[in-house]
C-alpha cells in the first residue's frame, strides 16, 4: 500500500515539474529567433576552420529570419572568398558584382566597402592584376570619399604591389613609400596597423625582386612598432573597430613581431648566400639569421604548422634540412591529391636541394640543376639520395612548367572572356550611344521644326500687319492725291483771275504772255508753270528739266528759280518734276494694274526703274508694288 502511495506521489511531482518546464505563467513558451544558434556571429566564428558548416548556419539564419537575403548573400561571398577553393572564387566575384547594383549596397556605404574589399581579395587570389587594380582603386577612392583616409592608404599600399606586378616598378615602390611616410610616426592604432600592412606589402615586393638587404630595416621597424604598442597600448587607443581588446593585444603584437623575425631571418639567410667568398661577412649573416630564427621558433605562432610552413624555405637555405623535411612530411598528407599547385612545387624544389646536399655534402644553389644532372649522370644511380634529388628536380621542373602553362591558359581564357564581355559591353554602349544620337537628332529636328513654324507664324503675322499698314498708307496716298487734284483746280482758277486782273489794269490784252508772266508774283508764276506742266504732261518727257522749262516758258533762270524757291514748297524745279512723275505713277498703279512696274517707270518719265522705285518709296513710304497690292 505504501509503495502505491509513493508511486502516486512521484508521478504527481513529475507531472508538476513537466508542467512547470512547459508553461511559463500559465502560457506555453513560444520559440524565438534569438533562441537559435543560427546567427551571423555563429557563422563567422567557424567560417575560418569550417567553411561548409558556416554556409549551413548562414542558410539556416536566413530561413529563421536572423539574416536578410542580401546580408546572407554577402556572408556567403565572404566564405567563398576567404576559405573555399579557387572554384568558388568566381562565384564570390559574381555575387559581389551583383550586390554592387543592389539597394543593399547603394544605401549603406559600409556594405559597399565590404563588397569592394571582397572583390579586391578575389582578384588578388586569382592573380588577375587588372581587376585587382580596378577594384583596389575603386575601394581607395570610395574610402577617401567617405572620409576614411587611413583605409584609403591601406588600400593604396596594395595598389603599390599591383603596379609592380604590372611592370611599373618605380611607380609601385613610390606609392608604397608615400603610404608608409604618411602613416609612420603616428601613435594611433588604426594608422599603426595600416603602416604595418604597408611595410609587409613592401617586404613582399622586395622579396620578389631579391632585394633582401632592403628588407632588413623594414622588418626591424615592424618589430619596433609592435614592441612599442605592446608596452604602451593606452597611448595608441583610438576606438576603431580594428583595435583588439586589451586581452588580445599580446597575441596581436606577437603575430606581427614574429612576422618581422621571419622577414629578418629570411633576409639574412639570403644575404649569407651572397657572401660565400667572404667568410666573416657570411658567418655574421648566418649568425643573425639563426638568432632571429630562434626568436621565431620560441613564439607561439612560430610553433604552429602555418608558422613552420612559412619559415621552412629559410631552414633550407641555412642547411636545417631535417626541420624543413619534418614540416613538409606533416603538410603533404593534408594536401592529399591537391598537388597541382605552387605550394607543392616549392616543396619539391626544397626536397631536391635537401637530397642533393645529403648526397654530396653541399647544397645546390637555386637554379643550379645542371650540377645535379651531371652528378647524377656520373654516379649512374649508385647514390640513392642523388637519384632522389634528380627525381624531385625533374618533378619540380615538370610541375612548374605545367603550372605556368595552366596559369597562362587561365589568363588567356580570362582575357578572352573579359574581351568578349568588353565587346558586348561596347556593343551595348554603342547601341545606347546610337539611341542617344537618334534621340538628339529627333529633338534637334523637332526644335528646328518648331522654330521654323514660329518663324512662319511670325512672318505671316508681320506680313499681314505690313499689308494692313500698306493698305492704310495706299488709301491715304490716294486720298492725298485726290485732295491735291482739287487743290490744283482751285489754284488754276486763282491764277486765271490774277491774269485777268492784270489785263484789266490797263495793259493791253494783246501783250505777249511772257510779259504777263514776268509781272506775276512768284506764287502765281509757280501756279501757272505747274498748271501748264501738269496739263500738258510735260514731265512725262525724260528730257524735261530746268533748261527745258526755261526754254518752254521763255523765262530767265532767276525768275524760274524764284518761282519754285519762293513761290512753292519745292527746293527746285527738279523736285517738282519728280513729284509730278510720282503722282502720275500713283494714278497708273491704280488704274493700270496689269502694267509692269518697269513700263510704268518709263511712262512716268523715269529712264531707270530702280531709281523710280527708290524715289517712290522715299516719297510715299512703300514700294510701287506694295502700293499696288495695298490699293487693290
Amino acid at each position: 500500500m505504501k509503495q502505491t502511495i509513493h508511486l502516486i506521489i512521484f508521478i504527481a511531482i513529475a507531472a508538476f515539474l513537466m508542467t512547470s518546464c512547459t508553461y511559463n505563467g500559465g502560457r506555453k513558451h513560444v520559440p524565438q529567433s534569438s533562441d537559435t544558434l543560427y546567427t551571423e556571429k555563429a557563422a563567422m566564428d567557424v567560417y575560418g576552420t569550417q567553411p561548409e558548416r558556416a554556409l549551413v548556419i548562414i542558410d539556416s539564419a536566413e530561413i529563421v529570419g536572423n539574416l536578410t537575403e542580401d546580408r546572407a548573400t554577402l556572408l556567403r561571398a565572404k566564405v567563398f572568398c576567404l576559405t573555399c577553393g579557387e572554384e568558388r572564387l568566381d562565384t564570390a566575384r559574381q555575387i559581389c558584382e551583383a550586390l554592387l547594383q543592389s539597394d543593399f549596397v547603394k544605401e549603406a556605404p559600409e556594405n559597399r566597402e565590404q563588397v569592394l574589399d571582397l572583390l579586391v581579395t578575389v582578384s588578388r587570389k586569382k592573380h588577375d592584376n587588372e581587376q585587382w587594380l580596378r577594384w583596389a582603386t575603386e575601394k581607395a577612392n570610395f574610402c577617401r570619399q567617405q572620409g576614411n583616409e587611413t583605409e584609403a592608404l591601406r588600400t593604396e599600399a596594395e595598389i603599390g604591389i599591383i603596379l609592380t606586378h604590372l611592370g611599373r616598378q618605380y611607380e609601385g615602390m613610390a606609392k608604397l613609400d608615400d603610404v608608409i611616410r604618411q602613416l609612420d610616426g603616428t601613435r594611433k592604432f588604426n594608422e599603426t596597423d595600416a603602416c604595418i600592412i604597408a611595410l609587409r606589402r613592401k617586404v613582399d615586393v622586395l622579396t620578389e625582386q631579391g632585394r633582401y638587404a632592403d628588407i632588413i630595416p623594414l622588418a626591424e621597424k615592424i618589430v619596433e612598432k609592435m614592441n612599442d604598442y605592446e608596452q604602451h597600448p593606452d597611448e595608441f587607443h583610438d576606438g576603431t573597430y580594428r583595435e583588439p581588446d586589451a586581452a588580445d593585444v599580446p597575441g596581436y603584437c606577437d603575430f606581427y613581431r614574429v612576422k618581422g623575425y621571419a622577414y629578418l631571418a629570411t633576409a639574412y639567410a639570403n644575404e649569407s648566400l651572397k657572401f660565400s667568398d667572404e667568410r666573416l661577412v657570411r658567418a655574421d649573416a648566418v649568425k643573425k639569421a639563426r638568432e632571429y630564427l630562434r626568436l621565431f621558433e620560441q613564439s607561439r605562432w612560430g610553433q604552429t604548422i602555418d608558422g613552420r610552413k612559412m619559415i621552412a624555405p629559410t631552414w633550407c637555405k641555412l642547411g636545417d634540412y631535417d626541420k624543413m623535411l619534418a614540416v613538409y612530411d606533416e603538410l603533404e598528407p593534408h594536401m592529399g591529391t591537391d598537388t597541382i599547385c605552387f605550394d607543392y612545387a616549392s616543396i619539391l624544389h626544397d626536397r631536391a636541394i635537401a637530397a642533393y646536399a645529403q648526397a654530396t655534402g653541399t647544397a645546390a644553389a637555386n637554379g643550379q640543376w645542371s650540377t645535379v644532372r651531371s652528378a647524377e649522370g656520373r654516379l649512374q644511380g649508385k647514390n640513392g639520395q642523388l637519384i632522389k634529388a634528380y627525381d624531385y628536380m625533374s618533378r619540380y621542373a615538370a610541375l612548374s612548367q605545367s603550372l605556368n602553362d595552366s596559369l597562362q591558359a587561365s589568363e588567356a581564357h580570362e582575357y578572352a572572356a573579359r574581351y568578349h564581355a568588353q565587346e558586348q559591353q561596347m556593343e551595348i554602349q554603342e547601341r545606347k550611344a546610337e539611341a542617344s544620337r537618334n534621340a538628339l537628332i529627333a529633338w534637334f529636328v523637332a526644335v528646328i521644326a518648331l522654330l521654323l513654324a514660329c518663324f512662319a507664324i511670325y512672318y505671316y503675322l508681320r506680313h499681314r500687319e505690313e499689308m494692313r499698314k500698306n493698305r492704310i498708307l495706299a488709301r491715304q496716298i490716294t486720298e492725298a492725291m485726290d485732295y491735291k487734284e482739287k487743290y490744283l483746280e482751285s489754284e488754276k482758277l486763282r491764277v486765271k483771275s490774277e491774269i485777268f486782273a492784270t489785263a484789266q489794269g490797263g495793259e493791253e490784252t494783246t501783250k505777249q504772255p511772257e510779259i504777263l508772266l514776268e509781272s506775276m508774283s512768284s506764287e502765281a508764276l509757280f501756279a501757272h508753270i505747274s498748271q501748264v506742266v501738269v496739263r500738258d504732261q510735260l514731265f512725262l518727257d525724260p528730257a524735261f528739266d530746268r533748261q527745258a522749262a526755261i526754254d518752254h516758258f521763255h523765262l530767265s533762270k532767276e525768275r524760274i528759280g524764284a518761282a519754285f524757291s519762293q513761290g512753292s514748297d519745292y527746293a527746285s524745279i527738279s523736285d517738282f518734276i519728280n513729284e509730278c512723275r510720282l503722282e502720275y505713277a500713283v494714278n497708273l498703279l491704280c488704274n493700270q494694274s496689269s502694267l509692269p512696274i518697269t513700263q510704268i517707270a518709263q511712262a512716268c518719265g523715269f529712264s531707270d526703274a530702280n531709281y523710280f522705285g527708290r524715289k517712290f518709296k522715299a516719297r510715299f513710304g512703300l514700294s510701287p508694288t506694295d502700293y499696288r497690292v495695298g490699293n487693290s
